[in-house]
């Protein structure tokens, strides 16, 4: 079952200014994979990236026939890096660079090389990734979100990996 905006607005409205990564993780990101389309069964929590036991925070894949990712974990699309919203990920931090170090590791990671996209987001700023072979590089600015403004931001994100 797909997600109202809303309900992306009320997680996000709900989220105390101090969420540690997994209180964004219980509350903020499915509701935001849901909004990019994703059900529960096309998403993966802890999802192993086949690099000495490292885990992203969660990866999604549409169900393709009787392939279900939740059940298979295989060929992941995208990759979802989550932190707290005491981590800041505006652009000149080095918390950024290091989340930007960490989600390309991952995107290049040995389970997943079908993956396509990778987003990181604190519930407070969020930036989607291509990947290209072994190159990633930003799909958009690292944007500040907000009530205001999430349901064009991820309206935004979404249309851009539905069509890449």
């Amino acid at each position: 079952m797909i997600m109202t905006a809303s309900r992306l607005k009320d997680a996000l409205q709900n989220l105390p200014d101090t969420a540690s990564e997994a209180v964004v993780g219980n509350f903020f990101a499915k509701p935001l994979l849901d909004s990019l389309g994703f059900s529960l069964d096309e998403t993966h929590p802890e999802y192993n990236i086949g690099k000495g036991g490292a885990a992203v925070d969660y990866a999604a894949r549409k169900t393709v026939g009787d392939d279900i990712f939740l059940h298979t974990k295989t060929d992941p699309y995208l990759l979802l890096e989550l932190k707290g919203r005491d981590i800041s990920l505006s652009p000149d931090s080095a918390k950024y660079s290091k989340t930007v170090t960490q989600l390309k590791q991952y995107l290049l990671g040995s389970h997943c090389r079908s993956a396509k996209y990778g987003i990181i987001t604190n519930s407070a700023h969020i930036q989607l990734f291509r990947k290209h072979g072994r190159v990633v590089h930003p799909a958009t600015q690292c944007l500040p979100i907000d009530t205001d403004n999430i349901d064009k931001v991820i309206g935004d994100i979404k249309k851009k990996i539905e069509n890449p």
